[in-house]
């Protein structure tokens, strides 16, 4: 996600950048390369696909934010006047003020999302439940762009019931519940996300997996889980848990937010009904 922390005049970010490019950072050019773009003209040199230059006139630079030897972000800056960026020396002003800036907008940019977006689930270290729903929206809006498959797991254990009279205490049971996160995050790619979705239940965000490739990784994390030993905190000892995995796939099973998760869900309780320890997917025709 692209975030716009800073924008004046102020304007909405829509006249900035476009839509796809605040969903999908990789279509800017700068923060690919963290090589900074000129362009004197937009009216006779082509721009970047991701500004918007429609109805505009002038010319633009880019710097790349960079930080740690990371490309942090961009900073645009757009003139009506033309040739204004054919000025060399204003070029390496602009470029000296962004790299004095880099750090201080970061750290402003981290604030921000600290203090308006609690993400993190504060016992399994994932992403919580209110955040799993803006990320699913991101993620199928970037699948549908790239005319992509995307994947989504909602699991839990099979018997929560007689886990928590295991573990008996609220802090005894989201340590099985931090185990398992902690198993899971072992067992999925480094471009799935986890989240926590209710009390003792996960979702896996899966972008580029279609049905088929996301119940054969399913089944491997259910395996997974059915043959770690979990601790015990009380006696000390190992208890083993399995799990059941409900799926749902876009574009196969649906393609927006909702009913991805209903489908996922449904198919997750009729794992557990129908035995557990075991993946289902339910498919039904739109």
């Amino acid at each position: 996600m692209l975030y716009l922390p800073v924008i004046d005049p102020v304007m909405p970010a829509g006249e900035l950048i476009h839509k796809e490019a605040i969903l999908d950072p990789s279509l800017c050019k700068v923060i690919n390369t963290g090589k900074k773009s000129v362009i004197n003209d937009i009216t006779t040199e082509s721009p970047c696909e991701c500004i918007v230059t429609r109805g505009k006139r002038g010319g633009y630079v880019c710097f790349p934010i960079i930080i740690g030897n990371k490309t942090a972000g961009m900073v645009l800056m757009m003139k009506k006047e033309f040739s204004t960026w054919k000025n060399k020396k204003t070029q390496r002003l602009m470029s000296n003020y962004t790299e004095t800036a880099a750090l201080a907008l970061h750290k402003l940019e981290l604030l921000e999302i600290a203090k308006h977006t609690n993400v993190m689930d504060e016992f399994q270290g994932i992403y919580n439940k209110r955040y799993f729903t803006e990320l699913l929206t991101k993620q199928l809006a970037v699948a549908k762009r790239r005319g992509e498959n995307l994947s989504l797991l909602i699991l839990g254990p099979d018997n929560h019931k007689a886990t928590t009279e295991i573990y008996g205490s609220n802090n005894a049971r989201n340590l099985l519940l931090q185990q398992i996160a902690g198993v899971l995050c072992d067992s999925v790619s480094n471009s799935d996300i986890i989240a926590r979705y209710d009390e003792a239940e996960f979702a896996i965000i899966m972008p580029s997996t279609f049905a088929t490739r996301a119940l054969v990784k399913a089944d491997g994390i259910r395996q997974r889980v059915e043959y770690t030993g979990f601790h015990d905190p009380a006696s000390g000892n190992q208890v083993n848990i399995t799990i059941s995995i409900g799926i749902s796939s876009f574009p196969e099973h649906a393609s927006e937010v909702e009913p991805l998760v209903t489908l996922a869900n449904k198919a997750f309780y009729k794992a557990k009904n129908d035995g557990g320890n075991r993946v289902e997917a339910i498919v039904t025709s739109r």
